[in-house]
């Protein structure tokens, strides 16, 4: 972020849409119940016979990440929590569940942090 924030032009807009789990969830999701019953079967009916949209390398973005990104930025102009249930439970691929899902985050708005699987945010980068 520091050399974002070095290179980037005055008033630059950042924009971010990724992968995000708050740690709590995140703890849950790695626990050995979830990682050796549930999510092998979720991951068939999610993905089908593809691959996950996440490599063993890389990891989900957690409030800690986001807090460090947010440092160089100025207020957020636009910042908002997605797929609590789609992508998680229920295929994306299903556009209504996906609209239900975003209205669900918007209703749990206090708590969605916690809920969330996806972070979509916009800031001005401070100079």
């Amino acid at each position: 972020m520091k050399e974002i924030q070095r290179v980037a032009k005055p008033d630059a807009l950042f924009v971010v849409n990724e992968i995000y789990s708050h740690s709590i969830t995140d703890t849950i999701r790695h626990s050995s119940l979830v990682e050796k019953i549930i999510y092998p079967r979720m991951r068939k009916l999610i993905y089908g016979p593809g691959k996950p949209y996440i490599t063993e390398d890389e990891r989900k973005l957690s409030e800690l990440d986001l807090k460090k990104i947010l440092t160089p930025l100025r207020e957020p102009e636009f910042f908002k929590h997605f797929n609590f249930i789609a992508t998680r439970l229920i295929p994306d691929r299903f556009r209504l569940f996906a609209k239900l899902d975003q209205l669900l985050l918007r209703a749990l708005r206090p708590i969605a942090s916690f809920l969330a699987g996806r972070v979509l945010f916009s800031a001005r980068i401070r100079k």
